[in-house]
């Protein structure tokens, strides 16, 4: 069966290595995103703009038919945003990443789920921000925790139409433009924080990101699991225990 793969934000970051990486394996994707890409010209793949604003999801259906891929997409990844500072002022910084983290995906995956079949796995990438890490934004931190429960709590109606729902908690992800990249003049300054980290000395690699995301969609004895990949950061954080209930 040939795979059409959607992925929210594949213009940058996360998402486009994964669209690099599926079109090394010759594997069909569009992506759903609120910004261009300076990135995808030389690859087999579309990016869908029109849906910046995600109030307008109406859009969808004409949107996806217009791009031949209604009723064939076979699995999703929502993928979502960064933690970097959006605005001085907190309750407009908490919303936006409501917004584009929780809101946004909840609104799609319940769109697909009442209006498509054939769909496959639904992964959703968190990030250990959801553990209540001191060092992460707080609207941030309260949006990933918002997904990760909403994530568990469609799994059931979801397997009743055959979706594997699943979750990959990432760390810090080091990438070209990442805001990690971002904060490093030089590679004297990345191997500083790293020693600082005093476990792997290391980042969470892109690649291994789009192996593991493989393997959920292949995987099908996978679901409702969290994959965490994050370097053994997660022991770092001041209550990494703490359920999201708590």
């Amino acid at each position: 069966m040939n795979k059409n793969v959607l992925i929210t934000g594949g213009s940058k970051g996360i998402g486009l290595e994964l669209v690099k990486y599926f079109n090394t394996k010759n594997i069909n994707t569009v992506s759903i995103s609120r910004t261009k890409s300076k990135y995808t010209s030389d690859l087999n793949h579309e990016i869908l703009f029109d849906l910046i604003d995600f109030e307008n999801f109406y859009k969808i259906e004409s949107i996806l038919t217009e791009h031949r891929i209604k009723n064939t997409i076979t699995d999703i990844i929502f993928n979502l945003g960064d933690g970097k500072k959006f605005s001085d002022d907190k309750e407009i910084e908490n919303n936006y990443y409501d917004m584009i983290n929780f809101i946004s995906s909840k609104k799609l995956s319940e769109y697909f789920l009442k209006n498509y079949k054939g769909i496959n796995t639904f992964t959703f990438i968190n990030s250990i921000c959801r553990f209540n890490s001191a060092n992460c934004n707080e609207g941030y931190t309260k949006s990933k925790q918002d997904l990760f429960k909403y994530s568990k709590e469609i799994e059931v109606d979801a397997a009743s139409k055959h979706i594997r729902v699943n979750s990959l908690t990432l760390g810090d992800v080091l990438h070209k433009n990442s805001s990690w990249s971002k904060k490093f003049k030089n590679k004297e300054e990345e191997d500083s924080y790293l020693k600082k980290t005093k476990l792997n000395n290391k980042f969470v690699d892109t690649q291994d990101i789009c192996l593991t995301i493989n393997l959920i969609i292949e995987n099908n004895s996978l679901i409702g699991e969290e994959i965490i990949l994050d370097c053994g950061h997660t022991t770092l954080l001041p209550d990494s225990s703490a359920s999201v209930d708590d």
